[in-house]
């Protein structure tokens, strides 16, 4: 972690997130914390820091941050069946790391408005990311405020965040989904802007993630005037994703045509729910442009707009936490105290649609997460296209270091493809065109897991067991016990031990390591 960075490296904008829980049988120790690698283009003005050319070489350190959650945060979640239980403060996480960098992300309303009291541990740090909107996407313009009034006190405030941005379906395809509960017939009408003529409709079938809302027998209406309704068709679709059924309908122009659902196929719980993922029209053979017609329905399913079934993908933007337009207008609150806060925003790897083009060019750093940790292995398929989206934005790559698919800690393999691989990344300076600037820019990640107990170096592969020291009796330099914690000095960048070193850091007998906590380190 304390390798210098050459001065190609240094101009590159480089990041990684990693998301651990740490797990210790001695200190009942569980917080969930990522690492981040960071370096802007032009990083000095970016971060917050001078730009100063006498200062001390830049290291991997100083581009690791860590990403801790309120205490606890976990233990009664959806993996709070484990047997070791969150008590370390944010703060305190970050120091047990060994770093001084955060990103911070409101979880379950905590913290409760405002945020200065609860923030104050946090000024020590020496650059801080704040959520704008936190965890599940959850946002309101209350709490944009005070994140906003937070970064106008505290300097240190680097970056605001934007965390589970997208709807967890906005990844799936186009739908008109109607609410659950809906009385029958359900009703989805499309009006083009003049009369129309066309002799074949093909209805399409929903191709949701689950067996839910598949529409059955249907009838198709007809209207010269737009009042008046005439049934020219029925008919079933079939109970599969996708699945379509074609009718005919009068060779005669007309201005409304309306798509009753009469009964819908039941899931599993027996619950009848109906929807459409898109209507084709055809007129002798040649397909009716449908993308300017406007439709309403009878009950319709939050983010799922009756306009999908006749609308462009790729002009429809992904269901987010915030429009396009209120995303625009956020970012221009983001200069505050004459300084500009860069906006981040978290993408997944299943999200990568050009439909997320419209809100990602508000923003200025894309950080990417891989939920499913088998796709790790298509680790640079997924950041190719991503790049190839062409925004111009910086990237970053999220790292779990804990499997919350399946509830289980990262498989080794896995978590050495993604970190051996980031590092590649950076030692080769690797780079992408930008589309709007002049030059290159990079847009890479970098990675060095503090935890991970052995180097990616090719001279520490092999090599015995580690040995292990006791903490009180040599203690790593940099750190000194002044009661009641142990505190780390920022100055200090050497570790102790050959180049090739790698190093636990001591553990906290309770939320904070006092005088009395005996800590281990190991070197491999």
């Amino acid at each position: 972690m304390d390798t210098i960075l050459n001065n190609s490296t240094r101009e590159s904008s480089v990041y990684l997130f990693a998301t651990v829980v740490f797990k210790n049988s001695s200190a009942s120790l569980m917080c969930t914390v990522s690492v981040l690698l960071c370096a802007h283009l032009a990083c000095s003005s970016a971060m917050g820091r001078a730009d100063d050319e006498t200062a001390r070489p830049e290291r991997v350190r100083d581009r690791l941050w860590l990403w801790p959650h309120p205490t606890g945060s976990y233990n009664d979640d959806f993996i709070k069946n484990r047997e070791d239980k969150s008590d370390i403060e944010p703060v305190d996480a970050v120091r047990y790391m060994g770093l001084s960098n955060a990103y911070f992300i409101r979880y379950k309303d905590v913290p409760a408005l405002p945020f200065h009291t609860y923030y104050a541990p946090f000024e020590q740090l020496q650059r801080v990311t704040w959520s704008l909107t936190g965890a599940s996407g959850v946002t309101s313009a209350e709490e944009r405020d005070h994140a906003l009034g937070l970064a106008a006190k505290n300097d240190n405030i680097a970056n605001f965040i934007m965390d589970d941005f997208y709807h967890p379906t906005c990844h799936l395809p186009l739908h008109w989904l109607a609410e659950q509960g809906a009385e029958y017939p359900v009703s989805l009408t499309v009006r083009p802007g003049r009369p129309t003529v066309a002799d074949k409709l093909r209805l399409v079938q929903t191709r949701w993630y689950t067996e839910e809302y598949r529409s059955k027998v249907f009838a198709v209406d007809v209207s010269a005037d737009g009042e008046t309704f005439r049934q020219y068709a029925s008919g079933q679709l079939p109970n599969e994703p996708a699945g379509t059924m074609d009718v005919k309908l009068p060779s005669e122009p007309f201005v409304a045509l309306r798509i009753r659902i009469l009964t819908a196929y039941a899931d599993k719980n027996g619950a009848e729910m109906c929807g459409l993922s898109r209507i084709e029209l055809r007129h002798d053979g040649q397909p009716v442009v449908t993308v300017d017609w406007s439709a309403d329905a009878s009950s319709t399913y939050l983010h799922h707009a009756p306009s999908n079934v006749v609308a462009d993908p790729v002009t429809v933007p992904m269901p987010a936490s915030l429009s396009p337009e209120q995303l625009r207008q956020l970012r221009e609150q983001l200069v505050i105290a004459g300084r500009r806060v860069p906006l981040h925003v978290v993408l997944y790897s299943h999200q990568i649609k050009p439909r997320a083009a419209h809100h990602l060019q508000h923003v200025d750093a894309i950080t990417l997460w891989t939920w499913v940790p088998k796709l790790l292995t298509d680790l640079e398929q997924t950041l190719e296209r991503l790049e190839a989206l062409n925004l111009d934005k910086q990237i970053i790559l999220g790292c779990y270091m804990y499997d919350f698919y399946e509830k289980q800690p990262m498989p080794l393999d896995l978590m050495r493809h993604q970190t051996e691989l980031g590092y590649r990344w950076l030692r080769e300076g690797r780079r992408r065109r930008s589309i709007h600037y002049p030059g290159r820019r990079t847009a890479k990640v970098l990675t060095m897991p503090a935890t991970w107990q052995r180097c990616s170096t090719p001279s520490n592969r092999g090599r015995k067991p580690a040995q292990t020291r006791n903490w009180s009796q040599t203690p790593r330099p940099g750190w000194r016990r002044s009661p009641p914690t142990w505190t780390w000095t920022p100055g200090d960048e050497r570790w102790p031990g050959t180049r090739n070193s790698c190093w636990a850091y001591p553990r906290p007998s309770h939320r904070r390591v006092d005088s009395t906590a005996r800590g281990r380190f190991i070197e491999v």
